[in-house]
């Protein structure tokens, strides 16, 4: 059996474990484990998925036009919206819902048509919030 390195295996489940809270519905806690995710997201080269967490935390909190507009950063980051996730495109659709057809439009448009450093570094600035 092949043992992961502590580090390895920690930068594989951060992520996993943030998404199960903001599926259970838990803000606080997710809110506490969101850097920690980010720089594990930014370890597997996986940063469009940081920008995912980062939207379903946000709609959590009530913020549905930052999740729409962080859902924008992950497009700018990944080069194109990830149409093969069904979980995703549902997500985006109950943004919609909740603000509107334009609304949604405008708001995902600022996140998406930010240069993609400036998104990168967005999301870096949460990575070194806390030592999570």
């Amino acid at each position: 059996m092949l043992e992961l390195p502590a580090e390895t295996s920690r930068s594989l489940l951060l992520p996993a474990r943030t998404a199960n809270l903001l599926t259970a519905g838990d803000a606080a806690r997710a809110r506490r484990m969101l850097p920690g995710a980010v720089r594990a997201a930014q370890a597997n080269m996986d940063l469009p998925l940081a920008a995912q967490l980062l939207a379903r935390l946000r709609s959590l909190e009530g913020d549905a036009e930052g999740a729409a507009t962080a859902l924008g950063m992950s497009e700018v980051i990944r080069g194109a919206f990830d149409r093969g996730d069904l979980e995703l495109g549902a997500f985006a659709a109950t943004l919609a819902d909740r603000l509107g057809r334009d609304g949604y439009a405008g708001a995902y448009r600022r996140g998406a048509a930010m240069p993609r450093q400036e998104a990168v570094d967005t999301l870096t600035g949460i990575a070194m919030e806390s030592p999570n």
